[in-house]
């Protein structure tokens, strides 16, 4: 895999014109999309639109493929994604044996394309949410965003805080 390869928040491939998305859009149906939608997952899953859905097909195991194919979106090295969601040699030992992530490494993947979702929505802007991610936050212990989601007590915490950001609240 090349180094370059990143995570992004369009809803376009590589190479691709950003889709225009509306703001109802929620983090179910962004995250079908940047994980490749019904080419890479509805074989395997069917069409993922409740929460029920998308905790199943945890419990199974994403494919290997739903991650590279949010990869090739632009926006996150593989260092944040290894920190966050599956070590870069355990991913190619995995993709090499055919083997789906492991519904923990798809929690984490789910979890971060959840609290992205929320922050593009919260913030209409690919660019502002990225740098808001990334930036280290008071609200948070002066951790970033993308730090505190190493857990699911640290993204509720993402969401709280992009909550009241929404609602005109500073944080």
């Amino acid at each position: 895999m090349p180094t370059t390869r990143k995570f992004s928040f369009s809803s376009a491939g590589a190479g691709e014109a950003p889709e225009e998305e509306a703001p109802a859009e929620d983090w179910r149906q962004l995250s079908y999309k940047w994980m490749g939608g019904d080419r890479v997952l509805q074989a395997r899953f069917g069409r993922l639109t409740s929460e029920l859905d998308w905790a199943e097909a945890v419990e199974k195991g994403l494919p290997t493929e739903a991650l590279e194919t949010a990869m090739d979106r632009g926006g996150l090295s593989w260092k944040e994604i290894g920190g966050l969601v599956i070590p870069r040699r355990t991913f190619s030992h995995r993709k090499a044996k055919g083997e789906p992530l492991t519904p923990e490494e798809s929690d984490r993947l789910v979890r971060l394309l959840r609290a992205v979702a929320k922050a593009k929505g919260t913030f209409q802007n690919e660019e502002k949410a990225e740098r808001w991610l990334k930036k280290e936050n008071r609200a948070l212990g002066g951790r970033t965003p993308l730090e505190a989601l190493k857990t699911e007590s640290g993204a509720r915490l993402v969401e709280n805080v992009l909550g009241r950001i929404a609602h005109g609240v500073y944080s």
